[in-house]
């Protein structure tokens, strides 16, 4: 991974910063050996019967960053935007991504929530279920609008209540993929 700066425009506004740029021939080697390591580790957390450890940040932005060929941001590195809570750019057209990912197994295939910013803001929700069953990624976009969604059924809240209200808020994206074709998929590999 090397550290970039960049500059796009973007319906008439300049966007610049610095962002990661992650590369299959330097940087898939140490993605995958995180990726292994972290699955191996939670061999172990689980035989202890205690959770596993969420799949590392450096996995689930780098991989569909790189598979994207897509820049992984740092906000307090962007200028041009009013709001900048988002994990990726498109410097060809400044289109912003952000990520959310999930892990599953065969004891544990429902997924888990994701949290979201309260004033996230981007241009592309984008979705990594790492299956750990068969180390296969598949990168689905979620088009649906999700502040309608409710967050919590005990007192009615949608995404949006939440997010006006300051709060984080949380909620599991793996069912929203169940009518969705994975635009890519990708096997990791041992021997990368």
């Amino acid at each position: 991974m090397k550290s970039v700066n960049f500059k796009v425009e973007k319906n008439g506004t300049e966007i610049s910063g610095t962002g990661d740029l992650f590369s299959q021939k330097e940087d898939l080697f140490s993605l995958t050996r995180i990726y292994f390591g972290w699955k191996e580790l939670n061999v172990y957390q689980e035989a202890m019967n205690v959770r596993r450890i969420n799949i590392p940040e450096s996995v689930s932005e780098g991989i569909p960053c790189m598979l994207m060929n897509v820049l992984r941001t740092n906000a307090k590195r962007i200028k041009g935007l009013e709001h900048s809570s988002f994990d990726a750019i498109d410097t060809k057209n400044g289109e912003t991504y952000q990520f959310k990912s999930c892990s599953t197994t065969l004891n544990n295939s429902k997924g888990s929530p994701s949290s979201f910013g309260p004033r996230s803001e981007y241009d592309h929700l984008i979705y990594a279920h790492f299956d750990c069953e068969t180390d296969i990624v598949k990168l689905y976009e979620i088009t649906e609008n999700i502040n309608n969604i409710i967050v919590n059924k005990q007192k009615n809240e949608t995404f949006l209540d939440q997010c006006k209200q300051g709060r984080r808020p949380r909620f599991n994206l793996l069912p929203y993929t169940k009518n969705l074709k994975p635009f890519l998929t990708y096997q990791m590999k041992k021997e990368n």
